[in-house]
């Protein structure tokens, strides 16, 4: 672990442990700036120069741990994210049933990409289905077209292109749900996945 880390990390624990004491001295040879700490919890425990020796406290170490990987709540926000994939093999001219963008008035990811070879591509769009102006509104990107942005209730209304050749889109289906269109001359296949 650098040097640098093990200060910060003692910094961290003793605000939130009063037993913990630190040792922090700056020596600055050439105008570099050296750190070194000594981190102890009732002498069960020490870290010096960047090497951490335990040697009995279970305590201090989940502390330590805690400081250096992030809090807990950081990691189950991480963790209660949800995801659908949905598949849909599309004839020419075929349009998917419509699916419902799966939560209100938050940011979902939208992502979709295009499996048939030949023209495969994918996009991506940041929706949000909301409740107070009754529409969808998103900010997308694409391997056709690039960057778009808009906002709208209406069936047939494009968000982004799934394929390289530009004829596969998510488009709007109504204020709450999107569906797949396929536009080529010949069957695709679509997979088209919501985190949220």
């Amino acid at each position: 672990m650098p040097v640098r880390a093990a200060a910060g990390a003692a910094l961290v624990l003793a605000r939130f442990h009063p037993r913990w004491s630190i040792l922090n001295k700056t020596l600055a040879p050439f105008g570099h700036l050296k750190f070194w700490a000594t981190l102890r919890i009732g002498g069960n425990f020490a870290a010096t120069g960047g090497e951490i020796m335990q040697r009995s406290s279970k305590l201090g170490a989940a502390m330590l741990a805690l400081a250096l990987i992030g809090w807990p709540g950081l990691a189950a926000a991480a963790e209660s994210a949800s995801k659908k994939t949905h598949t849909f093999i599309l004839p020419a001219g075929a349009t998917s049933p419509a699916v419902n963008v799966p939560a209100e008035n938050v940011p979902v990811l939208m992502m979709a990409d295009q499996m048939t070879g030949g023209n495969i591509g994918e996009g991506q769009a940041t929706i949000l289905r909301s409740t107070t102006d009754a529409e969808l509104d998103w900010v997308a990107t694409d391997f056709f077209l690039g960057v778009t942005r808009s906002y709208n209730s209406s069936p047939g209304t494009h968000i982004f292109w799934t394929d390289y050749f530009g004829c596969v889109d998510v488009q709007v289906a109504n204020a709450t749900s999107v569906w797949v269109h396929n536009g080529c001359g010949f069957q695709q296949t679509v997979y088209l996945t919501f985190i949220w």
